[in-house]
């Protein structure tokens, strides 16, 4: 007979899982259940539909609500059960001590952890003549740029690499067992330390942990606070913040009450979004009637929107990671590949390396993960861009973002044109050019916010994040080989880069990819949650331009190395017949072609 599970999954808050007892991780009860609590000295009862909030219907994951038991800070004790009838047992009793009284709360997507305010350096007592740049006013919208610049930083591979090293971690410094460690262990029903890399279960492992990482580092569960330095963000905007972050962030964010004296602090951008739909109450999925949960807006939809972008996956698709990973993986397979020799002919893992049980998972695994096709409808679907390929050859997208591309690099044009401006200190350089082509880029990015979205972005996310994981472990360099000496920023780059010489596809570094990847994400957060519509200010562009300098330049050097195109110089209709509004997968082919020709 099957059992139920209770699991906590958060220090920080009443965050727990009920799933089968014995079952992966990815198994769900497929019946109603019955939550239950009761302090050390009352008897059960079934806890209330308003202490309990439904984050994750797919995996029964909950978050309790202390005010309404009124139990004062008492320990309680909790249990689920099934449905009458059903042929599963109740779980053990769960013991949970609140960390402070039942109060009305305020939940806000992001905590932050900062240094506090600089000193206000003041009038100096001297007059100065000095040629600087123009100061820009604080705008009350600009903290929204270090949230997502934090964010991100949150997901970057190198912290991801950290986290998988802790978590198959053999030996620890303080000998302890870590918090991810001990919940994925009782995810998959395994020991808990150490996790056998070279094991069965290394694959299943791999897995929740990556999207462990992704789920609580992107905003969809609470992590831990941002942390952000004020002389750091400072520095990038070019002036004095008069508050702490973490108060900046309080003035930002807009209340909407949900009763019994809590209220969500949620982004303006979705505050318009809920104020549209005014006729449409805010539902909590535990706390509604099935109508009332497929009609409401979900209030943690609200409260956590996923600070990840889809554009980062397609960088890494041209950088032909998923083509790399796929090659290797077919001769792991033995499956010879199209032509007279076979580059890989003499790749041969043994099965005394661990890199050989996570391929095995890998191609077991197969049917649950996304197709290139459903990738390349998404990129299409969400920024009109393509991908060249027999698989992707004949795409039938039933709604394409033709105008995204004309937009995008027009922005980024209009930013470098400001920064030539901003650099001269005789100039007031004006802003409200780039924040109209910042709103037009706003309002078609928001046009693709749909059906698959966000989620085909954090599954592609997940799947990538653990190709390149395994494409890092040191047996891949060993039976690749790769250039030591060139001082790739990510371990994985050199071994992509290798399978791309041997296979003789495109000779542009995957570096450059990568930063399209990583600075793409983080300029095109903050254009699609910002809440444009609304500014009407000037200030607010060039806030954006000058946090956003080093990543946008960046972006403009990056996509110049890979497709040979220069968003940097003023748009002409010449220079647009050239190539500026064409799909940059059609310049990196005709690229191969013409280095293939010569």
């Amino acid at each position: 007979m099957s059992k139920l599970e209770i699991i906590q999954l958060s220090e920080q808050e009443p965050l727990f899982l009920a799933h089968l007892e014995g079952e992966s991780f990815t198994s769900k009860p497929k019946h109603d259940l019955r939550w239950e609590y009761r302090t050390d000295v009352g008897g059960w009862t079934e806890l209330p539909s308003d202490a309990l909030d439904e984050v994750d219907e797919h995996r029964h994951i909950v978050r309790l609500r202390l005010g309404p038991l009124h139990t004062d800070g008492q320990r309680i004790q909790l249990r689920v059960s099934a449905a009458p009838g059903t042929d599963v047992d109740t779980s053990d009793i769960v013991h949970y001590t609140p960390t402070e009284l039942a109060q009305a709360r305020i939940f806000r997507p992001f905590g932050i952890n900062d240094d506090g305010p600089s000193p206000d350096p003041g009038p100096s007592g001297a007059r100065e003549v000095t040629m600087n740049r123009t100061k820009v006013p604080v705008t009350k919208d600009e903290i929204f740029a270090s949230i997502v610049n934090g964010s991100t930083d949150q997901l970057d591979v190198n912290q991801y690499f950290d986290f998988m090293d802790l978590i198959f971690a053999k030996v620890r410094p303080d000998k302890t067992v870590g918090t991810e460690q001990a919940q994925i262990a009782k995810y998959l029903q395994i020991p808990t330390d150490p996790f056998p890399l070279g094991g069965g279960d290394a694959f299943r492992v791999l897995s929740t942990a990556t999207e462990l990482f992704v789920l609580s580092r992107c905003g969809v569960m609470r992590g831990k606070p941002l942390e952000l330095s004020t002389a750091e963000e400072e520095a990038r905007f070019g002036h004095h913040l008069p508050k702490a972050m973490n108060e900046m962030w309080k003035d930002y964010l807009e209340p909407v009450p949900i009763g019994h004296g809590n209220e969500l602090d949620i982004l303006p951008y979705l505050n318009l979004i809920r104020r549209k739909l005014g006729d449409i109450g805010t539902v909590r999925a535990s706390a509604a009637s099935l109508i009332d949960q497929q009609a409401g807006l979900v209030r943690e939809k609200l409260l956590h929107p996923p600070m990840l972008e889809l554009i980062w996956c397609y960088w890494m698709e041209e950088a032909m990671v998923v083509q790399s990973f796929n090659a290797i993986l077919r001769r792991f397979q033995n499956l010879r590949t199209a032509g007279e020799r076979d580059p890989l002919a003499a790749l041969e893992i043994d099965p005394l390396r661990s890199v050989a049980h996570l391929l095995w998972g890998w191609t077991q695994d197969e049917q649950s993960r996304l197709s290139v096709l459903r990738r390349a409808y998404e990129y299409t679907h969400a920024y009109g861009f393509t991908l060249h390929g027999k698989a992707v050859s004949e795409l039938r997208t039933a709604d394409r973002r033709s105008k995204f591309l004309e937009s995008f690099h027009t922005l980024l044009s209009r930013a470098s044109q400001f920064y030539k401006a901003d650099d001269n200190t005789i100039v007031h350089a004006d802003a409200f050019a780039l924040l109209n082509a910042i709103k037009e880029t706003h309002y078609i990015l928001s046009q693709a916010a749909s059906n698959q979205f966000p989620d085909i972005a954090i599954t592609a996310r997940i799947e990538m994040l653990m190709q390149l994981w395994i494409l890092s472990r040191p047996e891949m360099r060993e039976f690749l080989g790769s250039r030591v000496m060139v001082a790739y920023p990510e371990p994985w780059m050199d071994r992509v880069d290798t399978v791309k010489q041997l296979k003789g596809w495109t000779d542009t570094s995957v570096v450059h990819f990568r930063d399209l990847a990583v600075f793409g994400e983080k300029i095109l957060l903050h254009i699609r949650y910002g809440a444009w519509s609304t500014i009407n200010d000037p200030d607010s562009a060039a806030n954006w331009a000058r946090y956003w300098r080093a990543p946008v330049q960046g972006y403009i050097h990056a996509y110049r190395a890979a497709t040979g195109i220069d968003l940097s110089e003023e748009v002409t209709a010449q220079r647009a017949a050239e190539g500026r509004f064409v799909a940059p997968s059609v310049h990196l082919h005709n690229r191969l072609l013409g280095q293939t020709a010569g």
